[in-house]
């Protein structure tokens, strides 16, 4: 991230007057997977790669979507379009702003969290006893040690 980029970011965050918790280097926070579940967290911003969106799915947490490379292109795509528990972002402190309102205080936002709880739910059956993908990798176990 370069400096204007950074700037841009942090005057949007300062201009939405939403409260936010900024980690800007890997690892410089232990025990990060608690504070997604907090019930005080509206919004993961993102580059959407595969991890940290499965985390905020997991957790039913809408993101703010600003993908850098193709795959997490693809996921921001998904996430605000296919879920519609994201909002894709342009970087400048405007648009920044614009959508973290949009996330965190208008109804387009609460319209997210529910269908980022509606997601959360069906991933949870999913990967509980007897979900699709705890049968599908049962399925794929069997087939290959049958060959």
């Amino acid at each position: 991230m370069d400096q204007k980029l950074a700037t841009e970011m942090a005057c949007g965050l300062a201009n939405s007057n939403q409260p936010f918790l900024w980690v800007v280097r890997p690892g410089s926070v232990q025990g990060y997977e608690w504070v997604l579940s907090h019930k005080a967290v509206g919004g993961f911003w993102s580059h959407c790669g595969w991890n940290s969106t499965m985390e905020s799915v997991s957790e039913g947490v809408p993101m703010l979507c600003q993908p850098f490379s193709v795959d997490q292109l693809m996921n921001a795509r998904y996430l605000s379009h296919v879920w519609k528990m994201g909002i894709e972002i342009v970087v400048g402190k405007r648009e920044i702003e614009s959508a973290i309102r949009r996330l965190l205080v208008d109804k387009e936002g609460e319209e997210m969290r529910k269908s980022a709880m509606e997601i959360q739910e069906n991933v949870k059956l999913a990967v509980s006893h007897g979900g699709s993908t705890q049968n599908s990798l049962y399925n794929l176990v069997e087939f290959i040690l049958s060959l």
